[in-house]
């Protein structure tokens, strides 16, 4: 399994896991609800127009966003030249949003509405990038990406600039905000804990 998510459809709680195939699972019942019609690198959980959405990237360059409830495709964000390695969802002034990483070492914002991209990709690793986080960050919305090239940075979700970036001598495989003032990164060496400094 390469990726997970967790959510809740009605009342109850399901979990959409990606390990090249994508599934649905209820998590009490450990019952497979559905299998979604793609292949994915990496699944994201979120609430789009009212209605819980799964978000997949994948080997051909797109993202997906499928209904949770029944599985239907509800659309595709093009923009990655290569395969998506990472997807997360977010809200940006209280637009739902999806951010993205790609082996064109890329990170990208999607509005997950109007499925329109929010920012030139302006942010960029010097390698693939293979995890992407959004959260809060001394009250603002930031977003962290941990790529091929060793580096955590973090980056200013609504103007698109960066913030801070450390070398941390490993590959992050996934990333996250954690309370507001850390970045956990998870490499093959174990996690590691940084302090969110910067501007």
């Amino acid at each position: 399994m390469t990726s997970l998510a967790i959510g809740e459809l009605g009342e109850d709680a399901i979990v959409v896991t990606g390990d090249g195939a994508i599934r649905l699972w209820d998590v009490t019942s450990r019952v497979l609800l559905r299998e979604l019609a793609a292949q994915a690198n990496s699944v994201a959980l979120g609430v789009v127009d009212g209605r819980l959405t799964v978000i997949t990237g994948g080997q051909d360059s797109l993202i997906r966003l499928w209904e949770a409830a029944g599985g239907q495709p509800i659309g595709e964000l093009r923009g990655h030249v290569g395969p998506v390695r990472s997807v997360a969802f977010g809200h940006l002034d209280r637009v739902p949003v999806i951010v993205s990483g790609g082996s064109d070492n890329t990170v990208r914002v999607w509005d997950a509405v109007s499925l329109q991209a929010l920012h030139n990709p302006r942010m960029t690793h010097d390698g693939p990038v293979m995890s992407v986080a959004i959260g809060q960050i001394r009250g603002r919305v930031m977003l962290a990406s941990g790529g091929r090239d060793q580096a955590i940075r973090i980056w200013d979700a609504e103007m698109g600039e960066p913030w801070h970036a450390v070398d941390i001598a490993a590959t992050a495989h996934s990333v996250a905000i954690c309370g507001g003032r850390l970045i956990c990164a998870g490499t093959k060496r174990g996690i590691v804990t940084l302090a969110a400094g910067g501007g």
